[in-house]
C-alpha cells in the first residue's frame, strides 16, 4: 500500500469517527431534552414539598452522568479539531511551491519598500525605484503570494478547496510564465521566467497529489453517510 493511500486511510477514518461522535452528541442531548419535558408536564400544578422535590429532581437530569457524557463527547468531538489538523497535510510538491511563491514575496515587498529592482518587474519600464502606483500594485501581490503559499504549504484548507485552488494559480502562472518569457527586460526573462515555469509544474504537482484528490473523491460519501 502506498503511504499516501495509508494517509488518506486515517484520514477517512478519523472523520468517520468525528461525524459518529457529533450524532451521538446530538442523540444524548435529543433524549435529555425530552426527560425535560415529561418530567416538566408530569410535575405540572405540584405545590409546596412536592414542587421543591420536583424542582430538584428536574435539576438533577442535568447532572454529572448526562452533562458529563455530553461534555466528554463535544470536547472530544468539536475540541482541538482545527483545519490544521482535519484537512490533509500539504505534498511535498506544495510545500515547494510554498517555498517559491515566498522568494516571489520577499522580491515584491522589497520593491513595495523602495528597492531599486524596476529593471526585474513591470516589463523592466521602470528602471530604479518603482513609482508609487507600481509599488501599490506590489504591496497588493504580497498579499495574494502570501495566500497562495498557504493554501500549497499548509493544512489551511479542505482538499476540495485547496485542488481548485491550486490549480488557478497553477493557470496564473502559466500566464505569468507567457509575460516573463515575451517580457523586454532581460532580467525578467532570465530571472522570473524559470521561477514560473517551476510554480506551474509543482502546483499542477500538488493539485494532482492522491492525498488531494482521495479525500475529495471520499468527501461527500462521508457527509452522505453522516445524514
Amino acid at each position: 500500500m502506498h503511504i499516501s493511500d495509508i494517509s488518506f486511510y486515517r484520514l477517512h477514518r478519523a472523520e468517520e469517527d468525528r461525524v459518529t461522535r457529533a450524532l451521538e452528541v446530538h442523540r444524548l442531548a435529543a433524549e435529555r431534552v425530552t426527560d425535560l419535558r415529561e418530567h416538566r408536564r408530569n410535575d405540572e400544578g405540584l405545590g409546596g414539598g412536592k414542587a421543591a422535590e420536583s424542582k430538584a429532581r428536574w435539576k438533577s437530569l442535568w447532572t454529572m452522568p448526562a452533562r458529563g457524557e455530553i461534555g466528554k463527547l463535544c470536547k472530544e468531538t468539536f475540541i482541538g479539531q482545527t483545519p490544521f489538523k482535519v484537512h490533509p497535510p500539504a505534498s511535498p510538491a506544495g510545500k515547494a511551491a510554498a517555498a517559491l511563491f515566498l522568494v516571489v514575496v520577499a522580491f515584491q515587498v522589497a520593491l513595495a519598500a523602495g528597492a531599486p529592482w524596476g529593471e526585474a518587474s513591470f516589463g523592466g519600464s521602470n528602471p530604479g525605484v518603482l513609482p508609487a502606483s507600481l509599488r501599490t500594485n506590489s504591496a497588493i501581490a504580497v498579499v495574494v503570494y502570501v495566500l497562495l503559499a498557504a493554501v500549497a504549504g499548509t493544512r489551511w484548507t479542505g482538499a476540495t478547496l485547496r485542488r481548485r485552488l491550486l490549480y488557478g494559480a497553477a493557470a496564473l502562472m502559466v500566464i505569468g510564465t507567457v509575460v516573463n518569457v515575451a517580457s523586454p527586460s532581460f532580467l525578467e526573462r532570465i530571472v522570473w521566467a524559470p521561477v514560473t515555469i517551476a510554480l506551474v509544474i509543482a502546483l499542477w504537482r500538488s493539485a494532482r497529489h492522491a492525498s488531494l484528490s482521495n479525500v475529495s473523491r471520499n468527501e461527500g460519501g462521508i457527509a452522505h453517510r453522516a445524514v
